[in-house]
């Protein structure tokens, strides 16, 4: 009896495994459904795909526990060495910054890094004039630059009168102080003509160029230049931001900005150089400061949109559709590969109780028979 009841509780629990997956559709005798068929996961089946998808979402895959992961400093420390390596292995490359970054679909990267600056100063320029256009732009330009104008305008000054004195000792100041004089004498009439042509034009020209060079080189007029230029420049720091762009054009004030500003940054030199060279000079500040730093506004983006990202991407609806996809003998052989151990345990379990339950059974007769 013993045999027998393992025999029997062993196999009635191997059947019970197998009619949770077999048969896989409806069995029909004389028009009727046979209970039972088909088994519990081919019947369920989408129920059980939309009860894991909505498990994975709420208790598994959920945008705290990703969030949780990625504060751990673990996780952004391996992230981190993860880039670095991968950084180090571009580090090597005898490709040129162009090039690498044509490996990876960013073609003519220079220009596009060009109109992004030029983009972003133009953008940043117009924000920073709609905030202190109010504002005096003494109070607003860098000290060290009005600083630097206070400072230059004895030196204009004197670069002005210079310019002055070498164009009125060329031949082509002494011809302008010819027309000058012709022109004045024509416009003055007859009476003036005769004066004109009783000392001529070459005569008042030599006698009115040294005076204009003394004039020139006197200090008294470097001064009065330099008091003319200094009222501008007075005049000019008082002004409201908005008065200058008044007076240019905001257009020309970002024209000539990122006129000024993309040459100095040299951006075509770097593009053209090895990757392994520029990884040399910079190599300390790529590993140490630009890698983490890129990781953690990666992180910070990441973790504020985990949330959103994770909705958008709709994983309860892509976990149901892929079990709905699987074959039923697929979803079967999964199952049953995962709890193989498992299941063999509850038919072992099965035959144990059975054989002891035939056990009692037996002891009970043969004690009921004495």
């Amino acid at each position: 009896m013993v045999v027998v009841g393992a025999v029997i509780g062993g196999f009635t629990n191997f059947v019970a495994i197998r009619m949770l997956f077999r048969p896989y559709n409806p069995i029909y005798l004389f028009n009727k459904k046979l209970p039972f068929t088909p088994g519990l996961i081919p019947k369920r089946r989408e129920e059980l795909a939309e009860q894991l998808g909505k498990t994975v979402v709420e208790h598994l895959l959920t945008a705290e526990s990703i969030q949780k992961k990625i504060i751990t400093p673990s996780f952004r420390q391996e992230s981190t060495r993860w880039l670095q390596e991968q950084v180090g292995q571009i580090k090597n490359s005898d490709l040129t910054v162009n090039e690498s970054l044509e490996k990876f679909g960013l073609h003519d990267a220079s220009t596009k890094v060009q109109k992004g600056i030029a983009f972003v100063v133009s953008r940043k320029t117009m924000e920073w004039i709609e905030v202190h256009k109010h504002e005096q732009l003494v109070n607003v330009l860098p000290p060290q630059i009005v600083d630097v104008v206070d400072e230059k305008i004895p030196h204009l000054s004197e670069l002005i009168l210079q310019k002055g004195k070498d164009f009125f000792s060329s031949p082509e100041g002494r011809n302008q102080v010819e027309n000058i004089i012709e022109g004045f004498f024509e416009e003055r009439g007859r009476l003036w003509s005769m004066i004109q042509m009783f000392m001529g034009n070459e005569k008042l020209t030599d006698k009115l160029l040294p005076e204009i060079q003394s004039f020139l080189d006197s200090d008294g007029t470097q001064e009065l230049v330099t008091e003319l230029i200094k009222k501008e420049w007075n005049v000019f720091k008082s002004q409201q931001v908005e008065y200058a762009y008044d007076k240019w054009g905001i257009e020309t004030i970002i024209i000539s900005l990122e006129r000024e500003l993309i040459p100095m940054l040299q951006l075509e030199k770097y593009f053209k150089m090895p990757v392994s060279e520029l990884a040399q000079k910079y190599d300390t500040l790529i590993n140490e400061k630009m890698i983490p730093k890129v990781m953690d506004i990666f992180f910070e983006r990441v973790f504020l949109q985990v949330e959103p990202l994770l909705k958008k991407l709709q994983i309860q609806e892509i976990i149901r559709d892929q079990i709905n996809t699987f074959s039923l003998e697929k979803l079967e052989n999964l199952i049953v590969d995962i709890a193989k151990k498992e299941l063999g345990m509850i038919t072992f379990l099965g035959a144990f109780l059975g054989g002891l339950i035939g056990l009692v059974q037996g002891l009970f007769l043969w004690l009921i028979n004495m």
